[in-house]
């Protein structure tokens, strides 16, 4: 989305609409969603930055800013530019799942692990 030659957020065309928000669940969530918010799984493009929005944002919890106003949160920025990566697909014991492409098998055994539990993850 922000890569700086194939990005779209410029192109967004935005109208009356003050902030776009995107959010994945993760594989296992609590009833209010708080390992969502505690994970960073909420983005927010705010491009209306005024302080009522951003106040706004903040009771609602999607303020994990990644645009304000024009500006690209530098952090998001820098990892944008390094382009595309390469993931796994996880399909083991009835689990299907996207897992970073150097995921060790320890690694994988641990997260497989994870989803059997009842557990929720908050970092």
């Amino acid at each position: 989305m922000f890569h700086k030659e194939k990005g779209i957020y410029k192109k967004l065309q935005w109208g009356n609409l003050d902030a776009l928000v995107l959010f994945v669940l993760d594989a296992r969530n609590d009833i209010l969603l708080q390992n969502i918010y505690e994970m960073g799984y909420v983005a927010t493009m705010l491009r209306n930055d005024t302080e009522i929005n951003r106040k706004f944002m903040e009771i609602m919890r999607l303020d994990n800013f990644v645009l304000l106003g024009d500006k690209v949160v530098k952090s998001v920025y820098d990892e944008a530019q390094k382009g595309a990566k390469l993931y796994r697909i996880l399909k083991r014991d009835g689990f299907l799942n996207i897992l970073p492409y150097d995921s060790t098998e320890q690694g994988i055994e641990d997260y497989v692990n994870y989803l059997k539990s009842d557990s929720v993850r908050y970092e």
